[in-house]
């Protein structure tokens, strides 16, 4: 299939499969703490859904349950009500492939407030549903150090000495399964603590389709050839 061609099918169906919704918890104990939770609910119609839900559930179930433990365990009532916020971000949805960022914000009575992000990505490889890594996505031949190494950490490095003076060593061992797919490119988060001190703040890394060309497997991403 000429590429103008599977490119105008992938968005024909992108605008015909049901969208998903978003499910939300909220509780709130005056003067002990406040949840405020919300994850996406795929329709079964769907052919990456069981995979999706379950992956959207897991950063609220299992952080849900953590945080709630940590709070029974509390002898009194904290000094400040201690809260827990997570937020979906659907990055990209298709029939074949949906990418998720998920947001999260924490105060459990410490010096500061913590933060930190999820990401999942779930696509068709083969004809079955997949949780992807990098190398899913890349083309054949094509290696994980190749866009990691040549792409992700200079390019982070040069971010962080134009913030700090300070390079990037190394990157996170999770970084090739950290990142979200969108239209445009990847885009890779690196929360706080993960390349450097607290006080640098978060990190967003953005790769175009462009910089990447000859690296994605355009059968899974058609853009990718842009």
């Amino acid at each position: 299939m000429p590429m103008l061609s599977s490119l105008v099918l992938t968005a024909v169906l992108q605008n015909t499969i049901t969208q998903p919704h978003i499910r939300s918890r909220n509780e709130l104990r005056d003067g002990y703490y406040e949840l405020d939770l919300a994850w996406y609910i795929f329709p079964e119609t769907h052919p990456l859904a069981t995979l999706a839900n379950k992956a959207a559930w897991e950063p609220i179930g299992e952080v849900d349950q953590e945080f709630l433990n940590s709070l029974q365990s509390l002898d009194q009532k904290p000094t400040a009500p201690w809260s827990l916020a997570i937020k979906p971000t659907l990055s990209l949805y298709r029939t074949n492939l949906i990418s998720i960022l998920y947001d999260r914000y924490e105060y459990t009575g410490g010096a500061h407030p913590n933060s930190m992000t999820y990401t999942f990505n779930i696509g068709l490889i083969n004809g079955e549903p997949k949780r992807l890594k990098l190398g899913d996505i890349l083309a054949e031949g094509v290696k994980e150090s190749d866009v990691l190494e040549g792409f992700v950490r200079p390019r982070l490095s040069k971010l962080r000495r134009d913030r700090t003076g300070e390079g990037v060593e190394s990157l996170p061992i999770a970084t090739h399964e950290k990142f979200i797919i969108t239209k445009n490119g990847l885009t890779f988060p690196f929360d706080k603590y993960s390349v450097g001190a607290y006080a640098e703040g978060d990190y967003l890394l953005k790769l175009k389709w462009s910089d990447l060309r000859g690296l994605i497997n355009k059968s899974i991403i058609p853009e990718a050839v842009l």
